[in-house]
């Protein structure tokens, strides 16, 4: 086996490896699961099995097995350009969403605490008046 395939069948065992990790720990979705599987399970038998990259690339009709695999390569990466492009604009509406939430629990605070301080500022005023009261009753006696 050439030292090509070798590094490539390392590399692939070692994503597949991360890829049942993040299953395991709940990273993944079972779909993500899948997808990611069939991936580099995908690479680890066309790399044991070369000869089985000509056959797809006769099915398909593209003139090599490299063409093919970059014709996929593209499919793939614009399908995760997508997926990713999707699940940032779910985490905006999200954080949007959370901000608005977060700015209307602020503002009821503040008048909280300013309806607070208000009757604070009574409650002292009308402490000092009925201390200013006794003071004028205390010295008119």
């Amino acid at each position: 086996m050439e030292f090509i395939r070798i590094l490539i069948l390392l590399f692939a065992l070692f994503a597949w490896s991360r890829v049942v990790i993040n299953l395991k720990t709940r990273k993944f979705s079972l779909i993500e699961f899948i997808l990611w599987s069939i991936i580099w399970l995908s690479l680890i038998v066309v790399d044991i099995f070369p000869t089985i990259l000509s056959t797809i690339t006769r099915i398909f009709g593209t003139s090599s097995g490299t063409g093919l695999l970059v014709y996929l390569s593209i499919i793939l990466i614009f399908y995760l350009v997508y997926r990713i492009s999707s699940q940032i604009d779910e985490h905006r509406k999200a954080i949007t969403k959370l901000t608005r939430h977060i700015a209307i629990i602020d503002a009821e605070l503040r008048e909280i605490k300013e309806s607070k301080g208000k009757h604070k500022k009574l409650n002292l005023s009308k402490a000092t008046g009925l201390s200013k009261q006794r003071k004028t009753k205390t010295k008119s006696k």
